[in-house]
C-alpha cells in the first residue's frame, strides 16, 4: 500500500509542477500580448523615424517571442490534405 501512496503522491506532485509551468507560460504570453498592444498603440502616435523603427523592431521581436512561447506551451500540429477541396471547384461536374 505504501508504494501506491508514493506513486499517487508523485503523480500529484507532477500535476502541480505541470500546472505551475503552464501558469508561468500563460503569464509570459500575457506579458508579450500586452507589449504588442502597447507597441501597436504607440505606432498610431506621432513618432520620429528612429522611434518608429525602434518600435517596429520591438513589435517584430515580441511577435516572434509570443509565437515561439505559444508553440512550445501548446504544441499542436495540423496536416492539410494535398488534394483540392470540393468547395474549391467552380461547380459540379456532370
Amino acid at each position: 500500500m505504501l508504494d501506491q501512496e508514493m506513486l499517487d503522491q508523485d503523480l500529484l506532485d507532477q500535476d502541480l509542477l505541470d500546472q505551475d509551468l503552464l501558469d508561468q507560460d500563460l503569464a509570459r504570453i500575457r506579458a508579450h500580448r500586452n507589449n504588442l498592444f502597447r507597441y501597436r498603440r504607440l505606432l498610431k502616435t506621432k513618432l520620429s523615424g528612429i522611434e518608429r523603427r525602434y518600435i517596429e523592431r520591438r513589435l517584430a521581436e515580441e511577435q516572434t517571442a509570443i509565437e515561439a512561447l505559444a508553440g512550445a506551451a501548446f504544441p499542436v500540429a495540423f496536416t492539410l490534405p494535398n488534394t483540392p477541396s470540393a468547395s474549391a471547384g467552380t461547380g459540379a461536374q456532370r
